[in-house]
């Protein structure tokens, strides 16, 4: 006699969906991203100017890139339009203004000079 194969019963279990998962995704999805109100002053622009001179002189990473990218042209132009905003605005800034643009403009020009002594990388 032959050999008699044995069927085996597949059994197949339901399948279970996180809908509340699913509901919360559809919901985020819908949400709109609000981009917070920042108040704009004076402190905030110098602010953001230095932030943008230190990224050209490759001591924070450019965000798009993510990479550290020294542009010392750029720097250079940045730090004389802070200057220059100093030099426009003297006389019209509160004292804290006016220590806070004299600070960030010696901190960036010590950087700019050491950024100079080191060769640039490629």
């Amino acid at each position: 006699m032959g050999k008699e194969k044995k069927k085996k019963d597949i059994k197949f279990t339901e399948k279970k969906e996180d809908k509340d998962w699913k509901e919360k995704a559809a919901e985020d999805k819908k949400k709109e991203f609000k981009m917070p109100q920042l108040e704009v002053n004076f402190v905030m622009f110098i602010t953001s100017l230095s932030m943008q001179a230190m990224m050209s002189l490759g001591l924070y990473p450019n965000p798009v890139t993510k990479k550290e990218e020294k542009n010392l042209e750029a720097a250079k132009y940045t730090i004389d339009t802070i200057a220059m905003l100093q030099e426009k605005t003297k006389g019209n800034l509160t004292s804290e203004e006016s220590r806070l643009i004299d600070n960030i403009l010696y901190d960036l020009r010590m950087k700019y000079i050491e950024a100079n002594k080191e060769p640039v990388k490629t």
